[in-house]
């Protein structure tokens, strides 16, 4: 007997258009929703539980409504050593649901919608569903899969929300912990993992309120324990994530989960240039801890000025100056001087 689709909860997943093979699916809910090549009614995007990244899929009506939930994506083809992967959860784990998952096929099984596993997700907690598909179904187009929430085992009083989908994915890297130190202006960024297959390293992102920007990767580690540090940052406030890339592409994002203050410096002081012998050119710190009146000179060995780098108001916080010049090999001193702070250091110029 055929399924009745219409007559339960649904959540439909077919993943396959055009060119896109089964096997580089990948999706997290990260972009528009529904995701391009999605339909569905009764679900929503939601942020308030997601397994990684901003977002997750979480059914919007529960499941004493009589009106379907599904999402749908059309035209699965499917090849031998196919595989589907997800993430599930219940939102509250106030009550039981089962989950289950089918495949149906106009050709196949005489069009039967055929039970291939069943979940039950009765807590609040992310449980990793892994599914092969029957054999009759291999080298077929056009297939569909159908994740069911049965609405006959609860009252609805809760909801299922999912993350991470993927077809012959290698699991994801599972992280231990993600956390950051504060030094002034300096942040180092340490995390752990469980478990790691597949894995080629990690993007660092930050974000300074001006959207998301790389800077730096960090190639797998055996020893699944990384550091990165992110160094001379200004005042002001940070957020962090990290990019897990596999080597066949899929990636997903694991994103610090506190926001990094840089704040103000409590005194002023004056850094030694770095690098220091230099050619043909040179960086030189300061920190200010208030709005100060600021000049910056470089001096030859006699005491003349050779050049001035800064002579205006500057406000609180880290500030860093890079020296290019073409001054002959020799001593010179560069001198910072800010309301009664005052202070010289020496530095070498190699031709």
């Amino acid at each position: 007997m055929k399924y009745l689709i219409t007559s339960i909860t649904i959540i439909i997943f077919t993943i396959i258009t055009f060119n896109l093979t089964f096997a580089q699916y990948t999706e997290s809910f990260e972009n528009n929703f529904h995701p391009i090549g999605w339909s569905g009614k009764g679900w929503e995007k939601q942020n308030s539980l997601k397994r990684s990244g901003n977002f997750a899929a979480r059914s919007s009506h529960n499941n004493s409504n009589n009106e379907d939930n599904y999402l749908r994506i059309d035209n699965v083809g499917l090849t031998v050593g196919n595989t589907i992967s997800f993430y599930y959860s219940a939102e509250t784990g106030q009550k039981n649901l089962n989950l289950m998952v089918y495949i149906k096929n106009d050709n196949v099984n005489n069009g039967d919608s055929i039970l291939i596993a069943s979940f039950n997700p009765k807590k609040k907690e992310w449980k990793l569903a892994n599914i092969d598909f029957p054999a009759a179904y291999n080298n077929t187009q056009n297939n569909k899969l159908y994740f069911i929430v049965d609405r006959t085992t609860s009252d609805g009083a809760d909801k299922v929300v999912m993350d991470d989908v993927n077809s012959n994915a290698p699991l994801p890297v599972e992280m231990q912990s993600f956390t950051y130190n504060v030094n002034a202006n300096n942040v180092d960024l340490n995390w752990k993992t469980t478990m790691e297959i597949n894995n080629m390293g990690f993007d660092v992102e930050r974000n300074s309120g001006n959207g998301w920007m790389k800077i730096g990767f960090v190639s797998a580690d055996p020893s699944k324990s990384y550091c990165f540090p992110d160094k001379n940052l200004q005042t002001g406030t940070y957020q962090y994530r990290l990019k897990q890339i596999d080597y066949n592409g899929n990636f997903e994002y694991h994103n610090l989960n506190s926001l990094v203050l840089i704040g103000s410096p409590k005194k002023n002081s004056l850094s030694q240039n770095y690098p220091n012998p230099f050619n043909p050119s040179t960086k030189i710190s300061f920190e200010l801890a208030a709005a100060e009146i600021v000049s910056l000179k470089i001096y030859d060995m006699s005491g003349r000025e050779v050049t001035k780098l800064i002579n205006n108001q500057l406000s609180a916080g880290y500030h860093t100056v890079e020296f290019k010049n073409n001054l002959a090999s020799g001593v010179y001193y560069y001198t910072l001087v800010a309301g009664n702070f005052r202070e010289t250091k020496r530095m070498t110029v190699i031709r």
